[in-house]
């Protein structure tokens, strides 16, 4: 089908009805299984194969003598049971819709037919296979205390993806992963406690998930006994969780071509990060560089959804702008070098202790309810579903207050731990640390 799909695609480049195409195909074996505590409810596997063709339809349109190129695409949706004739009349659909749509032209990149990064993964379901007692242990061993796992459910893919393009791209690699979704339980101080939490990552590593379970019942115990949040000015506030990798994300969409091209940033090569907006001097600058090939990521590709073939580069360097990142049309667009964009990162750890400043008094947020960042303006927090709160040497848990932080008006009061840790798609210090924050909450009587 893929080779079926390729030939039409050519005949119709041919004939002038569409300029340009890129293939897709994934092939994905996928296994299910559901406990509900330790008992298998559920185990089923399925096989699915996909492809997706996107057409790239050219105008030329006239005015004042002034020709302008325009560009429009559409995607195709094929089954591995389409017949040649359902194959060729979706490309004809998918051209004639292309036709009505007029962006700004731009080229695919011609790659010369490299291969592109070779990516190896192991067989997530066969390896799952052979540690199946060890990743059940690691779900419902029992570890005593009032939390307990109330069910989980695990999704094993092997999936190998293949792309093709008019360019002469020919390439192929795996996105296999690993997922879980996991509930926990206990009871509360007043109502029962429940948490739920989905987790991906690269392969069915039996002590990853030990740990990630021993850490959400740790959480559910805690907010099963945590006390409302009273209001507090001038908290040292030290964010832990996933949205620390959330919070970086700010910096890559602000340093994205896509982003400065609609007018959403003003990021450039040589600048200084965020050059446009008022506010003190940077305590902790910012290294930063994407990485397509981050090896513990399932997230990782080596190659973007236009055909580029990606290779590691910085987007900053101590703070100052080095890269943006890029894209086939808007790096055309702003008259920059394609290097490609990929959703996986690296920042470099910042210039604080861990240990040493988590002796002093702080509040740790351990989960958000809702973490809101927003690149535009640099504001960033919500409400935290658990904190514990450290002062003067005493431990406490407490929940339901929030904050509200401006990356930039408090550029001076942020600074990251040195040490990192791996996420489901970057590389991050383990800890932000943010001084002198007003923590919203009950008013104290």
């Amino acid at each position: 089908m893929f080779d079926l799909i390729i030939q039409e695609a050519d005949r119709s480049l041919a004939c002038g009805k569409i300029q340009d195409w890129v293939l897709q195909s994934k092939d994905t074996d996928s296994q299910e299984l559901f406990f509900i505590k330790d008992r298998l409810d559920m185990n089923r596997r399925a096989v699915t194969r996909e492809y997706i063709l996107t057409v790239y339809v050219d105008h030329e349109e006239e005015t004042d003598g002034v020709v302008t190129k325009t560009r429009g695409s559409s995607t195709a949706q094929f089954g591995p049971d389409d017949s040649e004739e359902e194959v060729v009349d979706k490309i004809a659909r998918a051209g004639e819709e292309a036709s009505y749509i007029k962006n700004p032209w731009f080229p695919l990149p011609d790659n010369g037919g490299e291969p592109g990064h070779d990516m190896v993964q192991a067989s997530t379901i066969h390896e799952f296979s052979h540690k199946h007692e060890e990743v059940f242990q690691a779900f419902f061993a029992d570890r005593g205390g009032l939390a307990k796992v109330n069910s989980a459910e695990i999704f094993c893919q092997d999936v190998q993806v293949r792309l093709a393009s008019s360019q002469g791209l020919r390439t192929a690699y795996p996105a296999n992963l690993f997922q879980f979704e996991l509930v926990t339980d206990a009871e509360g101080k007043n109502d029962p406690v429940e948490v739920f939490r989905i987790y991906t990552l690269s392969g069915p590593d039996a002590n990853k998930i030990e740990e990630i379970v021993d850490a959400q019942l740790k959480e559910t115990q805690a907010r099963a006994q945590a006390d409302q949040a009273q209001a507090m000015d001038n908290v040292r506030v030290v964010i832990t969780g996933d949205e620390v990798e959330d919070f970086f994300q700010m910096y890559t969409s602000r340093l994205s071509a896509t982003s400065v091209y609609n007018g959403l940033s003003k990021e450039e090569p040589g600048s200084s990060f965020a050059h446009d907006q008022k506010g003190p001097e940077v305590k902790d600058p910012v290294s930063l560089r994407l990485n397509p090939f981050l090896a513990h990521s399932p997230y990782a590709v080596p190659v973007d959804s236009y055909g580029t073939l990606l290779t590691p580069y910085p987007l900053l360097d101590k703070g100052t702008v080095v890269n943006l990142a890029s894209s086939a049309p808007h790096s055309y667009y702003l008259g920059m070098e394609n290097k490609g964009k990929c959703s996986t990162f690296e920042v470099e750890g910042g210039s604080a202790d861990l240990d040493e400043t988590m002796k002093k008094d702080h509040l740790e947020i351990i989960k958000f309810s809702s973490f809101d960042f927003s690149p535009l303006t640099g504001n960033f927090g919500g409400e935290f579903r658990l904190a514990k709160l450290v002062k003067e040497g005493k431990e406490s848990y407490i929940s339901g207050g929030s904050i509200s932080v401006n990356l930039f008006k408090s550029a001076d009061k942020i600074s990251y731990s040195r040490e990192t840790i791996q996420r489901p798609r970057s590389i991050t210090p383990k800890a932000i640390f943010i001084e002198g924050v007003q923590v919203a909450g009950e008013d104290k009587e």
